[in-house]
């Protein structure tokens, strides 16, 4: 679409763009959605961590200084 030059008009808001800014947009809307995918698996364990810890009583071993 915006990387091998197709003109196809899709739901993709970067191929509405003028030229220069499609590619960057499309850059910054795939590392938003990295981040987002990253945040949605690292919160639910950190949650069940501290979870796994209020249960226990014991605080979590936390490597330091390695």
């Amino acid at each position: 679409m915006i990387f091998n030059g197709g003109e196809s008009r899709l739901w993709f808001a970067a191929v509405y763009l003028s030229d220069p800014w499609r590619a960057p947009v499309a850059v910054a809307f795939i590392l938003l959605g990295a981040a987002m995918l990253t945040l949605g698996v690292t919160i639910p364990i950190r949650h069940e961590r501290a979870q796994k810890t209020a249960t226990t009583g014991q605080p979590e071993r936390v490597l330091e200084n390695v």
